[in-house]
């Protein structure tokens, strides 16, 4: 893992934020990780965020046999791709993307907290809220922090997070998700770690 994250950060510092980096610090203070699994596959998603700054974040996902490092600027609507290439243990660039947010896959979101404290997460298809596409069942564990946050940008697409409210006040992260994917399949998320980090870009 050491390899793995030193390789990241230089392979980001170089390609991905170039001078910008010169103007702009971003810190890193958790890593959080989660296991999604399903009926196909087991997929580990590990999320780098500050706890004190949402606007961007790092995700490092490996889906089958591929890990990608994807470096996302909530604000500035952007995200950049890297690809672990197996043979030198180095992240290649892939591509950099402008987000749009209004495209045709977009989702609208609603929470209902239940009666034994465990919260519902709805996503539609339409803006009316009419027709479901797909139901979560969280449940919460405490944290030092309001972290509710990283599991959205652990778990989400990047278009799908700006339209999820996750200004949760209280100091609690999402610990396991039951998710009905509303097409007869069903999948188990379930919070994997919890570490505090100290890096720098």
């Amino acid at each position: 893992m050491k390899t793995f994250l030193l390789s990241l950060l230089v392979m980001i510092s170089v390609n991905c934020f170039g001078q910008n980096l010169e103007s702009k610090t971003f810190n890193f203070d958790y890593q959080i990780s989660y296991t999604i699994k399903n009926e196909k596959r087991i997929i580990d998603k590990s999320v780098l965020i500050n706890s004190e700054d949402s606007s961007y974040y790092m995700l490092l996902s490996k889906i089958d046999n591929e890990i990608l490092a994807e470096v996302i600027l909530v604000k500035d609507k952007r995200k950049n791709v890297f690809v672990l290439n197996q043979k030198n243990d180095n992240f290649d660039f892939r591509y950099s993307t402008k987000i749009n947010i209004y495209s045709g896959h977009s989702h609208y979101y609603s929470m209902n907290i239940l009666d034994n404290g465990t919260v519902e997460l709805l996503q539609f298809r339409n803006k009316k809220k009419t027709k479901l596409e797909e139901s979560q069942v969280l449940t919460f564990t405490t944290s030092e922090k309001p972290l509710f946050f990283a599991y959205i940008y652990a778990i989400y697409n990047v278009q799908d997070v700006m339209g999820i409210n996750f200004s949760y006040s209280e100091n609690i992260i999402v610990k396991e998700a039951n998710v009905d994917c509303g097409n007869g399949s069903t999948a188990k998320i379930t919070l994997k770690e919890v570490k505090k980090i100290n890096l720098k870009l």
